[in-house]
Protein backbone atom coordinates (compact mmCIF):
# COMPACT_ATOMS: atom_id res chain seq x y z
CA UNK A 1 0.00 0.00 0.00
CA UNK A 2 1.14 3.22 -0.93
CA UNK A 3 1.99 5.77 1.63
CA UNK A 4 -0.32 7.78 3.01
CA UNK A 5 -3.07 5.37 1.90
CA UNK A 6 -4.83 2.99 4.46
CA UNK A 7 -7.20 0.33 3.92
CA UNK A 8 -9.21 -2.31 5.73
CA UNK A 9 -10.58 -5.62 4.38
CA UNK A 10 -14.01 -4.92 2.30
CA UNK A 11 -16.75 -7.16 1.67
CA UNK A 12 -16.61 -8.81 -2.16
CA UNK A 13 -19.34 -7.34 -3.46
CA UNK A 14 -21.03 -3.72 -3.74
CA UNK A 15 -19.88 -0.61 -5.78
CA UNK A 16 -16.41 1.40 -5.00
CA UNK A 17 -17.00 5.06 -4.45
CA UNK A 18 -14.53 8.00 -4.74
CA UNK A 19 -15.35 10.74 -2.79
CA UNK A 20 -12.60 14.16 -3.44
CA UNK A 21 -13.12 17.13 -1.30
CA UNK A 22 -13.87 14.08 1.55
CA UNK A 23 -12.69 16.75 4.46
CA UNK A 24 -15.26 19.39 3.59
CA UNK A 25 -18.47 20.45 5.11
CA UNK A 26 -20.50 18.11 2.27
CA UNK A 27 -18.03 15.88 1.77
CA UNK A 28 -17.76 14.64 5.49
CA UNK A 29 -21.76 14.29 5.37
CA UNK A 30 -21.77 12.29 2.53
CA UNK A 31 -18.80 9.92 3.50
CA UNK A 32 -20.22 9.24 6.45
CA UNK A 33 -23.80 8.15 4.64
CA UNK A 34 -21.82 5.94 2.28
CA UNK A 35 -20.14 3.99 5.32
CA UNK A 36 -23.42 2.87 6.37
CA UNK A 37 -24.56 2.08 2.98
CA UNK A 38 -24.94 -1.56 2.44
CA UNK A 39 -24.57 -1.11 -1.29
CA UNK A 40 -21.42 0.34 -0.75
CA UNK A 41 -17.85 -1.81 -0.76
CA UNK A 42 -15.48 0.72 -0.24
CA UNK A 43 -15.58 4.32 0.28
CA UNK A 44 -11.95 6.15 -1.28
CA UNK A 45 -11.38 9.29 0.41
CA UNK A 46 -9.15 11.53 -1.54
CA UNK A 47 -7.80 13.99 0.84
CA UNK A 48 -4.68 16.47 1.01
CA UNK A 49 -3.33 15.12 4.07
CA UNK A 50 -2.89 11.81 5.97
CA UNK A 51 -5.54 11.64 9.19
CA UNK A 52 -7.60 14.89 8.15
CA UNK A 53 -11.20 13.27 7.90
CA UNK A 54 -13.25 13.02 10.61
CA UNK A 55 -16.19 10.88 9.72
CA UNK A 56 -19.72 12.17 10.56
CA UNK A 57 -22.26 9.43 12.07
CA UNK A 58 -21.03 6.16 10.74
CA UNK A 59 -21.17 3.25 13.63
CA UNK A 60 -18.01 1.74 11.79
CA UNK A 61 -15.68 3.81 9.45
CA UNK A 62 -12.55 1.24 9.54
CA UNK A 63 -14.69 -1.11 7.61
CA UNK A 64 -14.74 -0.03 4.41
CA UNK A 65 -13.03 3.25 4.36
CA UNK A 66 -9.43 3.76 2.18
CA UNK A 67 -7.73 7.17 2.42
CA UNK A 68 -5.68 8.62 -0.50
CA UNK A 69 -3.70 11.48 0.08
CA UNK A 70 -3.69 13.10 -3.34
CA UNK A 71 -2.06 16.42 -4.80
CA UNK A 72 -4.68 17.31 -7.43
CA UNK A 73 -1.86 19.21 -9.89
CA UNK A 74 -0.45 14.96 -9.82
CA UNK A 75 -2.96 12.68 -9.08
CA UNK A 76 -1.56 10.20 -10.47
CA UNK A 77 1.04 9.10 -7.63
CA UNK A 78 -1.94 9.28 -5.06
CA UNK A 79 -4.10 7.38 -6.62
CA UNK A 80 -1.62 4.68 -7.73
CA UNK A 81 -2.89 1.31 -5.87
CA UNK A 82 -6.88 3.10 -5.49
CA UNK A 83 -8.95 0.77 -6.73
CA UNK A 84 -11.14 1.71 -9.82
CA UNK A 85 -14.16 3.43 -9.05
CA UNK A 86 -17.71 2.50 -9.81
CA UNK A 87 -18.93 6.31 -8.77
CA UNK A 88 -17.36 9.73 -8.23
CA UNK A 89 -18.65 12.06 -6.18
CA UNK A 90 -16.91 15.55 -6.34
CA UNK A 91 -17.47 18.19 -3.39
CA UNK A 92 -14.61 20.12 -4.05
CA UNK A 93 -14.91 23.73 -3.08
CA UNK A 94 -13.22 27.08 -1.76
CA UNK A 95 -13.97 30.57 -1.61
CA UNK A 96 -11.83 33.40 -3.29
CA UNK A 97 -11.30 34.50 0.39
CA UNK A 98 -9.90 31.46 1.81
CA UNK A 99 -8.06 30.73 -1.32
CA UNK A 100 -6.57 34.24 -1.81
CA UNK A 101 -6.87 35.13 -5.00
CA UNK A 102 -9.21 34.27 -8.23
CA UNK A 103 -6.39 31.94 -10.04
CA UNK A 104 -6.01 30.04 -7.26
CA UNK A 105 -9.47 29.85 -6.63
CA UNK A 106 -10.12 28.29 -10.05
CA UNK A 107 -6.94 26.12 -9.30
CA UNK A 108 -9.25 24.29 -6.93
CA UNK A 109 -12.97 24.43 -8.42
CA UNK A 110 -12.34 23.85 -12.11
CA UNK A 111 -8.66 22.73 -12.48
CA UNK A 112 -8.96 20.25 -9.89
CA UNK A 113 -12.28 19.26 -10.27
CA UNK A 114 -11.46 18.53 -14.16
CA UNK A 115 -8.55 16.52 -12.88
CA UNK A 116 -10.23 14.01 -10.35
CA UNK A 117 -12.98 13.18 -12.87
CA UNK A 118 -10.71 12.59 -15.97
CA UNK A 119 -9.10 10.42 -13.86
CA UNK A 120 -11.87 8.78 -12.77
CA UNK A 121 -13.21 8.64 -16.04
CA UNK A 122 -10.29 7.09 -17.23
CA UNK A 123 -10.15 4.03 -15.06
CA UNK A 124 -14.17 3.27 -16.07
CA UNK A 125 -16.36 5.23 -13.80
CA UNK A 126 -20.18 4.85 -15.02
CA UNK A 127 -21.42 8.07 -12.86
CA UNK A 128 -20.44 11.63 -11.53
CA UNK A 129 -21.92 13.30 -8.94
CA UNK A 130 -20.47 17.18 -8.45
CA UNK A 131 -21.46 19.86 -6.72
CA UNK A 132 -22.00 22.93 -8.46
CA UNK A 133 -23.35 25.91 -7.23
CA UNK A 134 -26.72 28.19 -7.29
CA UNK A 135 -26.64 30.42 -10.63
CA UNK A 136 -23.82 28.42 -11.93
CA UNK A 137 -23.62 30.09 -15.28
CA UNK A 138 -20.91 30.09 -17.56
CA UNK A 139 -21.53 33.70 -19.30
CA UNK A 140 -22.34 35.43 -15.92
CA UNK A 141 -20.38 38.36 -15.25
CA UNK A 142 -19.70 37.11 -11.41
CA UNK A 143 -16.42 35.36 -11.72
CA UNK A 144 -17.61 32.33 -8.89
CA UNK A 145 -20.42 31.98 -11.19
CA UNK A 146 -18.80 32.02 -14.16
CA UNK A 147 -16.11 29.60 -12.86
CA UNK A 148 -18.63 26.92 -11.66
CA UNK A 149 -20.46 27.24 -15.56
CA UNK A 150 -17.60 26.96 -17.01
CA UNK A 151 -16.38 23.56 -14.93
CA UNK A 152 -20.20 22.56 -15.68
CA UNK A 153 -19.06 22.69 -19.50
CA UNK A 154 -16.15 20.85 -19.21
CA UNK A 155 -17.11 17.84 -17.84
CA UNK A 156 -20.38 17.83 -19.64
CA UNK A 157 -17.81 18.22 -23.12
CA UNK A 158 -16.42 14.80 -21.62
CA UNK A 159 -19.33 12.80 -22.73
CA UNK A 160 -19.38 10.81 -19.65
CA UNK A 161 -22.11 7.60 -18.97
CA UNK A 162 -23.81 9.66 -16.63
CA UNK A 163 -23.34 12.95 -15.14
CA UNK A 164 -25.19 14.99 -12.14
CA UNK A 165 -24.61 18.25 -11.11
CA UNK A 166 -26.02 19.61 -7.95
CA UNK A 167 -26.77 23.21 -7.48
CA UNK A 168 -27.21 24.08 -3.94
CA UNK A 169 -28.06 27.61 -2.15
CA UNK A 170 -26.56 28.53 0.82
CA UNK A 171 -25.42 24.98 2.12
CA UNK A 172 -25.69 24.80 5.81
CA UNK A 173 -23.96 22.15 8.48
CA UNK A 174 -21.46 22.10 11.16
CA UNK A 175 -18.33 23.32 9.65
CA UNK A 176 -15.15 22.84 11.23
CA UNK A 177 -14.04 26.62 11.04
CA UNK A 178 -16.20 29.11 12.30
CA UNK A 179 -16.09 32.83 10.42
CA UNK A 180 -18.43 35.56 11.73
CA UNK A 181 -19.30 36.21 7.93
CA UNK A 182 -20.72 32.47 7.55
CA UNK A 183 -22.32 32.73 11.21
CA UNK A 184 -23.91 36.01 9.80
CA UNK A 185 -25.36 34.25 6.54
CA UNK A 186 -26.89 31.31 7.94
CA UNK A 187 -28.87 33.66 10.42
CA UNK A 188 -29.91 35.53 7.84
CA UNK A 189 -30.84 32.33 5.76
CA UNK A 190 -32.40 30.81 8.89
CA UNK A 191 -34.79 34.08 9.32
CA UNK A 192 -35.31 34.82 6.10
CA UNK A 193 -36.72 30.95 5.05
CA UNK A 194 -40.37 31.54 5.94
CA UNK A 195 -40.35 34.26 2.91
CA UNK A 196 -38.65 32.68 0.41
CA UNK A 197 -41.41 30.70 -1.04
CA UNK A 198 -42.42 30.59 -4.79
CA UNK A 199 -39.67 31.23 -7.05
CA UNK A 200 -37.49 32.30 -4.47
CA UNK A 201 -37.26 28.72 -2.16
CA UNK A 202 -34.01 28.05 -4.64
CA UNK A 203 -32.71 30.34 -1.90
CA UNK A 204 -33.24 28.88 1.25
CA UNK A 205 -30.14 27.48 2.60
CA UNK A 206 -30.11 23.63 2.16
CA UNK A 207 -28.79 21.07 4.91
CA UNK A 208 -25.18 19.37 3.63
CA UNK A 209 -27.17 15.89 4.95
CA UNK A 210 -30.11 16.48 2.16
CA UNK A 211 -27.28 17.49 -0.73
CA UNK A 212 -24.83 14.39 0.25
CA UNK A 213 -28.72 12.08 0.13
CA UNK A 214 -29.45 13.82 -3.14
CA UNK A 215 -25.46 12.83 -4.51
CA UNK A 216 -26.37 9.48 -3.47
CA UNK A 217 -29.83 9.55 -4.75
CA UNK A 218 -28.52 10.48 -8.56
CA UNK A 219 -26.46 7.39 -8.89
CA UNK A 220 -28.90 5.17 -8.73
CA UNK A 221 -31.07 7.06 -11.72
CA UNK A 222 -27.65 6.14 -13.69
CA UNK A 223 -29.24 4.23 -15.93
CA UNK A 224 -31.19 6.64 -18.12
CA UNK A 225 -27.48 8.12 -18.56
CA UNK A 226 -26.53 11.70 -19.88
CA UNK A 227 -26.37 14.65 -17.65
CA UNK A 228 -28.91 15.37 -15.30
CA UNK A 229 -28.75 19.11 -13.21
CA UNK A 230 -30.62 19.36 -9.95
CA UNK A 231 -31.67 22.91 -8.33
CA UNK A 232 -31.32 23.66 -4.92
CA UNK A 233 -34.91 23.76 -4.39
CA UNK A 234 -35.24 19.76 -5.86
CA UNK A 235 -32.40 18.69 -3.60
CA UNK A 236 -34.38 17.75 -0.52
CA UNK A 237 -36.72 15.52 -3.39
CA UNK A 238 -33.77 13.29 -4.55
CA UNK A 239 -33.66 10.48 -1.65
CA UNK A 240 -31.35 7.01 -2.66
CA UNK A 241 -33.32 3.74 -3.12
CA UNK A 242 -34.94 2.06 0.11
CA UNK A 243 -32.10 0.62 2.14
CA UNK A 244 -29.20 2.52 0.69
Amino acid sequence: MAAGTRATGPSATGEVVWVAGATGLTGRALVGQLLNDPQVRQVVALVRRAGSLLVQGAARPDSKLLECVVDYADLESGLALAPAPDLLYVCLGTTIRTAGSQAAFRKVDFDAVLAVVRAAQARGVQHVGVISALGADAASSVFYNRVKGEMEAALQALNLPSLHILRPSFLIGDRQERRLGEAIGIAAVQLLRPILIGRWTRYRGVDVDTVASAMRAGAHLRSAGGVRVSQSEQLASLQPEQGA
